[in-house]
């Protein structure tokens, strides 16, 4: 998995996060094992369904699933190591995500978010209130 911040505009900024087939392969896999006990599949005794089957069955959607945590994850471990203050949540950008299960091995999700401004308020220069 790779990760690239981009500067943007601003308080604007963009991070990019790459995810290879090396990252969630493991998990998927694990995934269709356990989904494969648990089938109930008509001509089969439960746990005895073929591999095949279930990979056609389960395995795109379980990658969905696996590679949209694992870019879930990355982004939040991603601000909190590098004590990034963001306002709001990051919006993710359609229109640079590389993102088709059906056809792709490797995937890239791109996101924006925003800085929080830095300012300072001293509370010395304010008039008084009084009673």
């Amino acid at each position: 998995m790779e990760i690239k911040k981009e500067k943007g505009s601003g308080l604007v900024q963009e991070l990019i996060i790459e995810i290879t087939k090396e990252d969630y392969a493991e998990k998927v896999e694990h995934a269709l094992k356990k989904r494969r006990k648990e089938a109930q599949m008509p001509g089969f005794r439960v746990g005895f369904a073929p591999m095949g089957l279930i990979k056609k069955m389960y395995e795109k959607h379980l990658i969905a699933e696996e590679v949209n945590n694992l870019a879930g994850t990355a982004l939040y471990d991603y601000l909190e190591e590098n004590s990034i203050k963001t306002l709001l949540e990051p919006l993710a950008i359609e229109e640079k995500s590389v993102i088709d299960f059906e056809n792709q091995s490797q995937f890239a999700f791109a996101f924006e978010y925003a800085l929080q401004p830095e300012f300072e308020l001293n509370l010395a220069e304010l008039p008084e209130i009084a009673d």
